[in-house]
């Protein structure tokens, strides 16, 4: 059994190196004329059990922590890896506990790579005589999906709904985003509610979504540390060799202030969405994901805008890596609602506990 430390840094190392190979940073690139999921990449990442990380061992999956996952995430956000992992890892992850054959088959195809999913918070849809309406909110990376989850209040009741392209009535409408992905939403127009599979009711069904929502929170947060990382270090080496009067800019004090308040947004955020990990399974699980993705949102823009600033503004170009840092870390921040909502999922959180 290896180490913790042992264990996350192996996983952080062949995310790295998988990035690396796949084309780095060109990949980001491309998305934007192309925004598709690279299968290749897709099926090497199942291959190398990520997808099971959260998953007990017993079930077939690799037994790891969040904290394990830290160094993975982080690599994705310095590589600004598009694939859709924090909803995969967020959806594998809940689903896992709940007993039955279908959920332990759903989270074994994802776990293989074959099914991705996108798996929504709870939404009121109407139900009349077994037919099904309404939509979901507005959700990211949608149109890389092939298995819908939705959480469902009809008649009082949760349910974890299953759907799939193909059934009648069922519509996805997307619209491009700015760091070349997908936003969008779930569409039922008179659904025929047994053309959909229930996973789960009342309580189970709440609680998978909740812990869900809690982990794809706190998933976005790790991946926007590893992308503010990653920002920091290229403008530094850039204020180490941009020359102005003579010297390098990085020699200016003014210059070196600003570069330290950006080392201090990402130390910072690196620290709390460590905490926030360490909150996982506990009565502070929500609040503190809430915490780290409002916190890390707002640490994300200021760093980001900092280096389009330092970097004489050409960083806000599409031909600088700095704008496409800038534009992932804007869709990142808003792909769970914002700031926000955040704050408000902290606020209802913190009400509840206090009761």
């Amino acid at each position: 059994m290896l180490e913790h430390n042992e264990s996350a840094r192996l996983v952080g190392d062949g995310a790295r190196a998988l990035f690396e190979n796949a084309g780095g940073i060109g990949r980001a690139r491309q998305r934007r004329e192309h925004p598709v999921l690279d299968r290749a990449v897709w099926d090497e990442m199942a291959a190398l059990g990520w997808f099971g990380m959260l998953v007990p061992e017993a079930d077939g999956g690799c037994g790891f922590t969040m904290t394990d996952t830290i160094e993975l995430l982080e690599a994705m956000g310095a590589a600004l890896a598009p694939e859709p992992v924090p909803l995969t890892l967020a959806a594998v992850s809940a689903i896992a506990a709940l007993n039955s054959d279908e959920a332990r088959a759903l989270r074994n195809r994802i776990m293989a790579g074959h099914d991705i999913p996108f798996i929504a918070p709870l939404v009121e849809l109407s139900v009349q005589c077994d037919r099904l309406s309404g939509r979901t909110g507005t959700h990211a990376d949608l149109h890389l999906a092939n298995t819908f989850l939705i959480g469902a209040q009809l008649d009082n009741e949760s349910m974890l709904l299953a759907a799939a392209p193909g059934v009648a009535g069922f519509t996805i409408a997307t619209v491009r985003t700015v760091d070349g992905g997908s936003a969008g939403h779930l569409l039922f127009d008179d659904v025929n509610i047994t053309a959909l599979r229930v996973l789960a009711r009342g309580s189970a069904a709440e609680t998978v979504l909740r812990d869900a929502a809690d982990i794809a929170r706190l998933c976005r947060a790790a991946i926007l540390v590893g992308l503010m990382d990653r920002v920091l270090a290229i403008t530094v080496d850039y204020l180490k060799t941009r020359v102005q009067f003579g010297v390098p800019i990085g020699s200016f004090q003014a210059v070196q202030h600003r570069a330290a308040s950006a080392h201090v947004d990402v130390a910072s955020s690196r620290s709390l969405v460590r905490e926030a990990v360490r909150a996982v399974g506990t009565a502070r699980q929500t609040r503190a994901a809430a915490a780290a993705k409002a916190y890390v949102s707002n640490a994300a823009m200021r760093v980001t805008h900092e280096a389009i600033q330092l970097h004489g503004a050409i960083g806000f170009t599409d031909e600088h890596d700095i704008g496409l840092y800038h534009r992932r870390a804007m869709a990142l921040v808003a792909a769970d609602g914002g700031v926000a909502a955040a704050r408000r999922v902290w606020a209802e959180a913190h009400e509840r506990a206090e009761i």
